[in-house]
This record gives structure tokens, C-alpha cells and sequence, in this order.
């Protein structure tokens, strides 16, 4: 899905928590579950097909979106939090404050 943005591709997903995870953020045709999700991808990708306009405009918004969320730099910072703040744990005399992974 992530791939899919990054590549200025309009996506559509459930509610599935794996799938809420991966396209937080990212702007794109959510459905409140995968039976509803069955029950109207073909109008949600009809709607796509009939409007390339559209298509390309949420593409490009998830391309955008993708490439922030998702840039290595920030994947890398993120990574070096959680090694310092499970280092410091290590360490019970240092605390290191909580930082949110946002945007």
C-alpha cells in the first residue's frame, strides 16, 4: 500500500489494523470493513476509472504523503528513538523523555 502511494497511485483499504497502520496518514477510499470493502470495490474503482482526473489528483496526495511518513531519514530517526530510549532502560539512573513518532 505504502509502495503503491509512493508511486502516486490512488489506494483503497479496510479497516484491518495491519492496513491502518501502514496508510496512516495517507489519503485514499477507506472502507469500515473488508465485507463492506467487497461489497463496493467495483463502484470504488469504477469511480477511479471514470475519473482519471481524480485518480491522479489522489495519487499524487499519496505520493506526497508517502514520501513524508515514509522518507528513510525519518524511518532512521525513528529507529535511533526506540535504540536510545531501550538503552536507557537499561540505564535506571538516565531517563529519556518519551518522543512521538508524528509527522
Amino acid at each position: 500500500m505504502v509502495e503503491a502511494a509512493a508511486h502516486a497511485r490512488p489506494v483503497i483499504g479496510s479497516d484491518d489494523p495491519g492496513i491502518t497502520a501502514l496508510a496512516a496518514g495517507l489519503p485514499g477510499l477507506h472502507h469500515p470493513s473488508l465485507r463492506a470493502m467487497y461489497a463496493t470495490l467495483a463502484t470504488e474503482l469504477g469511480r477511479l476509472l471514470n475519473d482519471p482526473l481524480g485518480a491522479a489528483r489522489l495519487g499524487q496526495a499519496n505520493a506526497d504523503a508517502a514520501r513524508g511518513r515514509h522518507a528513510p531519514e525519518r524511518l532512521a530517526e525513528g529507529m535511533e528513538q526506540i535504540y536510545e530510549r531501550a538503552i536507557a532502560a537499561r540505564r535506571p539512573h538516565v531517563r529519556i523523555p518519551e518522543v512521538a513518532y508524528s509527522r
